[in-house]
């Protein structure tokens, strides 16, 4: 839900942890209207699990009455939102606004915070020492995330406070293998042989994911990412490509790998990248 918001927000008061535009509060108005006794209703926000990269959410009316002890509410223009407490940390800085869309019916949640893909790790129980906890989580988390992309993560010892993994399979050589473990951002890799003609299941299992980046040590334009990308756009119109590669234009002599480092085709500079991209 990251649509441009359609209405300026109304002002919020102290201990309000999201807002609402003018336009979501005109709507929740004429629905609580209809209710019987409306003015004792409160409008409660909750997030119920996840959709996606997204939560998601319901929203319904309650009696002013029914308020448990550790919900959070506040009141604005004569409605009092409410939010239950496992809620409040996921919905700091979200706005309760109308679809950008004026055909969609009903209100949207805009909210710059995203679920973690290896689930909730501050509530995993690990125990034994450091080596066994680690193992856990990569058989109980981080393992369960990679197998969908066909890969997965493996513990060669731990030396003090650094463990050793090694990855493999679809993330084996991926400069976002370690966004995987530290960020939660899972990714599938594939290593084509040839330009021409394309691998027709690579193809289909790219147009099968949200963002697909192509990476290559030569000119990006009229390259193989121009192809994967001309390609796929036929197969998915709204799978994001991006084509990463050396740009054309007059380059100064120097180390290979200083030149690929200089434009952010080493593996911090793909990684760093690919986070502008998805954020």
């Amino acid at each position: 839900m990251s649509e441009v918001t359609t209405e300026a927000n109304i002002e919020s008061p102290e201990g309000a942890i999201m807002s609402v535009t003018s336009e979501a509060m005109t709507k929740v108005i004429e629905v609580r209207a209809e209710e019987e006794q409306s003015e004792e209703l409160a409008l409660r926000i909750s997030v119920t699990g996840t959709q996606g990269t997204d939560y998601s959410y319901d929203l319904a009316f309650l009696n002013l009455n029914d308020l448990a002890d550790d919900d959070l509410s506040w009141e604005i223009e004569g409605l009092t939102v409410v939010v239950p407490e496992e809620s409040q940390s996921r919905l700091i800085g979200a706005t309760l606004d109308v679809p950008s869309n004026s055909a969609q019916g009903g209100l949207v949640i805009r909210n710059p915070n995203r679920p973690n893909p290896l689930g909730d790790i501050e509530h995993l129980e690990l125990s034994g020492e450091i080596p066994e906890r680690v193992q856990q989580l990569l058989e109980q988390r981080i393992n369960p995330a990679l197998a969908s992309h066909g890969g997965f993560a493996t513990l060669m010892g731990v030396d003090d406070s650094k463990a050793y993994i090694t990855m493999g399979g679809g993330c084996q050589g991926c400069a976002m293998s370690q966004a995987t473990l530290t960020e939660g951002i899972s990714s599938t890799v594939w290593d084509p042989r040839l330009i021409s003609p394309l691998d027709q299941d690579m193809i289909k299992n790219a147009a099968e994911h949200s963002l697909v980046v192509t990476i290559e040590d030569g000119f990006r334009q009229g390259g193989f990412g121009s192809l994967v990308r001309d390609t796929i756009a036929e197969l998915s119109p709204n799978t994001r490509i991006s084509v990463l590669g050396v740009p054309v234009e007059h380059h100064q002599h120097g180390n290979a790998d200083a030149l690929l480092a200089s434009f952010g085709l080493d593996g911090e500079g793909v990684a760093s990248t690919i986070r502008q991209i998805l954020n």
